[in-house]
């Protein structure tokens, strides 16, 4: 685990001179009935001060204290810290999940939390001071996931300098908030009276003390400079004076100056070169001052002035925020290139204390990227076992690009971020770039990476030559057998086998994948190979195992910090399962999971998959307008996609729903997109696509070649779903060309590959044209279930008044718009009538139902 800061969990210690807010500890005793407290008010109204006060007043309580600063806002530090603190005063706790994490918090840290506390009989407090440094939206989640079910055991506090981006109105109308604000913390004039006098130790008379109150309106900050700025002045009304001269127009940033301008100067060049670091110890700021030239450290006369310095602890520091701004301000216009000269000095030493976070942020902050990329680079390797692509992005964006090039570490980062969060594309370039820095004629751990790394993207994206052509460079040049590699390729093997149609060989080095990451503790290889794992099985309809598979994996990723990189794949999974056995509440919640771990995360692609996803679960709920608005938004979002997946899913869906709505035309249009691509012609699935069409537009002989050579196919990889769809639309074939035997046999084949996993919806997808088939099957519990599925108005084949509506309009010769217009209906509800009327009356436009349907009777 990266090193924590342990400062940041101690509560500050109580100082020796300080105002008793008894009025205020009540405040806070009364909001423990809540469940949380909230103080919110700006810099320098004593909320620390006060709540620590509060803590040290009550030292019965079990309390966890985590002072936030803005690199906290990364999740997986966030959770670590919560983690440390709770177990630091409860080390029985079972927490060993979390040693073992690699992203972000967790709402299931906070469930392990919400468990364990509950079985305990003490109080607790959790303070989160400064929370305003806070804005990532899955910290938000965990925090109100721990308030909506926290126990009463628990009490949590905030101080933030703004309104927390969390629903506290709710809270508030459920009596579970207590809130303190800037009205509530001005010091009274008794309180402010007793700082000046016991804190202070200012002896002013009553009319001078009485202005000063009033001009810091009860602000404490500025209350303790105007008494540093009195001291200073030859006398207090002097000062006063001064004040009220109106020569700084902001009266903090005045204060400031007159502070500052009393000290010496070998003080003022140390609080000038402290300013830019967040918080430090004595070992940084003597480095700072001596890496400087400023002499002996200046630390111990700053501490003692109490010139706006607070202690964390027993060792480290931090200015206040007022005064570091305006130390801050003040050099960047006596010394401009110092702050990024000091911000890289600190990034130096955080680097050699393995503090990378701080290092990483430092660096940043002062630019100094090729710094930053010497620091990064020996640490990708860790944060690539623990999948830690979350954390490594954010920094590398930062970067450069030639920064990144040049340094061959950063390039393989680069890639394993493209292939986790954006499906491989765009790594050949990388493979280019290394192959330029380091030696690929000899054996070379880095080249075989990035090889290897190469080879798995290729696979991804089904180039197969070029993965095995990168593969096997890979091998010849990984000489050193790291583990990493040898998992790389042991999956690359798996997925090749995969879509050769080789599942026991698939399954094996699936197997073989996970196994090796559990090993050698890479969470990237044990989840990516057993969340594929899962796919095979579903893909071969062993639907049960592939949920069980998927239920575990999620289980365990939950005691993981969130977002997870594979959360979205395992929830996608499961969601294509719940869809196939048409249970849809449960395949839409599934897929929500997905979208929202696939935001967390930005993986685009992911998200694409899973919103196409969801577009297919609509239209298996009929809800075509929502369907339909879904595939906008999945195109909106796919516009900067360069993946060819996400175009073909796009297409394949626009395919179907023309379909569904019987619109051939478009759905004509559609196919012929997506047979531009070469490869896509003898891609089972655009096949069977085809076949449909074919059937609807009455070309029997066309649909039954099209339908051979996708069946032929699908057997050959047993893609078990698109099977049943295979043999399904087959006996609608064989149906219409009056062999009927043939396809009832047919139909038997479908239902016995789909009965014992319950795979459903392939069926229920061409439900209308089946229910003249199954109508002569003999009764089973899945026949039952086709025949009276409500997808269509009728259990049977009887034209249904809403229908003899529209027959009525189409004979009379309006067009879809007049029709939907006059029924009141949307135009998507319409064509889907239209569609159904059409199999009903086993015809194809609307010429030939209205000649059919005046055959029957139905119609004058």
């Amino acid at each position: 685990m990266l090193q924590l800061i342990q400062t940041k969990l101690v509560v500050p210690p109580p100082r020796e001179r300080v105002v008793k807010r008894s009025r205020l500890y009540q405040r806070l005793d009364h909001g423990r009935k809540q469940r949380l407290t909230l103080i919110s008010a700006p810099a320098g109204f004593g909320k620390t001060t006060l709540v620590s006060a509060w803590l040290h007043a009550n030292n019965q309580t079990r309390n966890v204290w985590l002072t936030l600063n803005d690199h906290d806002n990364d999740p997986l530090r966030f959770a670590q810290y919560v983690q440390r603190g709770f177990q630091a005063q409860l080390p029985q706790f079972n927490w060993q999940w979390l040693e073992m994490m690699g992203h972000q918090v967790v709402i299931n840290l906070i469930t392990t939390l919400i468990n364990q506390l509950h079985e305990q009989s003490e109080q607790w407090v959790l303070v989160l001071d400064d929370y305003q440094m806070i804005d990532h939206p899955v910290i938000h989640e965990a925090i109100s996931t721990l308030i909506e079910h926290c126990p009463p055991q628990l009490h949590i506090l905030l101080t933030c300098r703004q309104q927390p981006s969390l629903p506290l109105a709710r809270w508030r109308a459920r009596n579970w908030l207590t809130t303190l604000g800037v009205n509530d913390l001005r010091f009274t004039d008794n309180e402010g009276g007793e700082f000046l006098r016991d804190v202070m130790h200012m002896r002013l008379n009553q009319q001078v003390e009485s202005q000063v109150l009033q001009q810091s309106a009860g602000w404490i900050a500025g209350l303790q400079l105007a008494a540093l700025a009195l001291s200073e002045a030859p006398n207090p009304e002097q000062g006063l004076r001064a004040l009220n001269s109106g020569q700084a127009s902001d009266i903090s940033v005045y204060l400031l100056e007159e502070v500052f301008q009393q000290q010496p100067t070998s003080v003022q060049q140390a609080l000038l070169a402290l300013a830019p670091l967040e918080r430090f110890n004595r070992s940084l700021a003597e480095f700072i001052q001596q890496a400087l030239a400023l002499g002996p450290s200046q630390l111990e006369p700053i501490i003692e002035r109490q010139l706006f310095i607070g202690a964390l602890d027993q060792e480290w520091w931090q200015l206040h925020p007022l005064f570091r701004d305006f130390l801050l301000q003040h050099a960047s216009l006596v010394e401009p290139a110092l702050r990024n000269k000091v911000l890289a000095l600190a990034a130096q030493w955080c680097g050699e204390q393995h503090y990378i976070h701080d290092a990483m942020h430092y660096a940043l902050q002062a630019q100094a990227h090729q710094l930053a990329a010497t620091i990064l680079a020996p640490w990708v390797g860790q944060f690539v076992r623990e999948a830690a692509f979350y954390t490594l992005r954010p920094w590398l964006d930062q970067l450069p690009t030639h920064v990144i090039w040049n340094e061959p570490r950063l390039c393989i980062a680069q890639m394993w971020i493209l292939i986790t969060l954006r499906n491989g594309e765009g790594v050949q370039g990388y493979i280019e770039r290394i192959s330029q820095l380091v030696d690929s004629s000899e054996p070379n751990p880095l080249a075989a990476e990035a090889l290897a790394l190469g080879a798995l993207a290729a696979t991804i994206t089904s180039k197969l030559e070029q993965a095995t052509l990168w593969g096997e460079q890979a091998k010849r040049l990984n000489t050193s057998n790291d583990p990493v590699i040898q998992g790389v390729m042991t999956f690359c093997l798996a997925v090749v086998a995969h879509f050769q149609g080789d599942a026991e060989q698939a399954e094996m080095f699936y197997q073989q994948t996970e196994t090796l990451g559990q090993t050698i503790n890479s969470r990237f290889l044990a989840t990516v190979g057993a969340v594929n794992r899962a796919g095979l099985l579903a893909d071969l309809g062993h639907f049960n195992r592939a949920e069980q598979l998927c239920l575990s994996l999620i289980e365990q990723s939950q005691a993981l910090p969130a977002p997870r990189p594979f959360m979205a794949g395992m929830y996608w999974m499961l969601a294509r399962i719940y869809h196939q056995r048409n249970q849809l509440a449960e395949a839409m919640a599934a897929t929500e999971q997905s979208l929202i771990n696939s935001k967390a995360m930005d993986n685009r692609y992911m998200w694409c998959v899973a919103q196409a996803q969801r577009v297919a679960i609509l239209q298996s709920l009929n809800e075509y307008p929502q369907a339909l608005q879904a595939l906008q938004q999945l195109e909106e979002q796919a516009i900067d996609q360069e993946s060819e997946k996400v175009r073909l899913i796009i297409q394949q869906t626009r395919c179907l729903i023309a379909l569904e709505q019987h619109d051939l035309s478009q759905a004509a249009q559609w196919l012929a997109l997506i047979n531009t691509n070469q490869e896509e012609i003898n891609n089972p699935s655009n096949q069977w696509l085809g076949a449909v069409l074919a059937l609807h537009q009455g070309a029997f002989a066309q649909a039954s070649e099209l339908l051979a050579k996708a069946l032929a196919t699908a057997e050959r990889i047993n893609y078990v779903p698109l099977l049943i769809s295979i043999h399904a639309t087959i006996a609608m074939v064989l149906a219409r060309q009056g062999q009927l035997p043939k396809a009832i046999a047919q139909l038997q084949h479908a239902l016995a590959i789909a009965e014992p996993e319950s795979i459903i919806q392939p069926l229920l997808d061409l439900h209308a044209g089946l229910i003249p088939l199954l109508q002569q099957l003999p009764s089973s519990p899945m026949v039952v279930r086709l025949l009276h599925h409500n997808r269509l108005d009728t259990d049977d084949l009887a034209i249904t008044p809403r229908e003899h509506e529209i027959l009525r309009y189409l004979a009379a010769g309006l067009g879809n718009r007049a029709i939907a217009e006059a029924l009141v209906i949307a135009e998507s509800t319409l064509k889907r009538h239209i569609s159904n009327l059409y199999l009903k009356l086993d015809v194809h436009n609307r010429t030939a139902a209205i000649v059919k349907a005046r055959e029957q009777g139905l119609i004058d």
